[in-house]
C-alpha cells in the first residue's frame, strides 16, 4: 500500500517468524518492520488480508471468534453492541 507519507508491505519468509509488514516514511527515508497491528493494548493480530483504499486509510476484517476470546476484550468493552453475528467487524484506520 502506498500513501503520500508511507509505505506498508506484508513480507514473507519460509517460517511464520519471518512474516510480518514492514512501513518506510516517504519524507525522511526512516522504516520499521513489525509483526502484528496493535489494536488496543491487550489486542493484537496479525491479518492475513489489508485492504486499502484511496484515502490512504486501510480495512482490515477481524474474524469474530478474536474479539470474544480473552484478546478481544477490551474492543468487545468500548463496542458492546458488537456479537459474535457481527462476523467479519472491518477495522478501518489511517496507518501512523
Amino acid at each position: 500500500m502506498e500513501g503520500d507519507q508511507f509505505l506498508l508491505m506484508r513480507y514473507e519468509g519460509g517460517s511464520e517468524e519471518l512474516e510480518g509488514y514492514a512501513w518506510v516514511n516517504k519524507q525522511d527515508g526512516k522504516s520499521g518492520i513489525f509483526q502484528e497491528f496493535q489494536f488496543e493494548e491487550s489486542f493484537k493480530w496479525k491479518p492475513y488480508y489489508i485492504f486499502p483504499q484511496l484515502d490512504e486509510s486501510i480495512i482490515i476484517p477481524i474474524p469474530a471468534y478474536l474479539l470474544f476470546g480473552k484478546e478481544g476484550n477490551t474492543i468487545t468493552q468500548r463496542y458492546p453492541k458488537l456479537h459474535e453475528e457481527s462476523n467479519p467487524v472491518l477495522f478501518i484506520g489511517k496507518l501512523r
